[in-house]
């Protein structure tokens, strides 16, 4: 390596059946905001300005979800971000605020 060169970050390798487990578990956690909300498929991606077969499909896991789609899912649905993007297992680092990373019957 050249002086003054940065030493590559050492990297998270996901392999990809941990990737789709993570999608989908992702789109169950949406689906579940959802449906507690009271909101349809058509309403949810209408308040969120998606395309409501794109939101089938995140739901289903077979697509991604942006962060600020992710954003825009958990002001509508009235749930927590981090609750959305790790469910009940939110990593240490990441609470901040004593109860702000629970929703309530989760």
């Amino acid at each position: 390596m050249k002086r003054g060169t940065p030493k590559p970050l050492r990297s998270f390798t996901v392999t990809q059946k941990s990737k789709i487990e993570l999608r989908r578990e992702l789109g169950l956690r949406i689906k579940k905001a959802r449906v507690k909300s009271e909101l349809t498929l058509s309403e949810l991606a209408l308040m969120v300005g998606i395309n409501r077969i794109t939101l089938g499909r995140i739901e289903d896991g077979a697509s991604q979800v942006g962060a600020f789609t992710l954003l825009s899912i958990a002001n509508v649905t009235n749930r927590p971000f981090l609750w959305l993007m790790f469910g009940s297992d939110i990593p240490e680092e990441h609470k901040i605020i004593e109860g702000f990373d629970s929703v309530e019957g989760d």
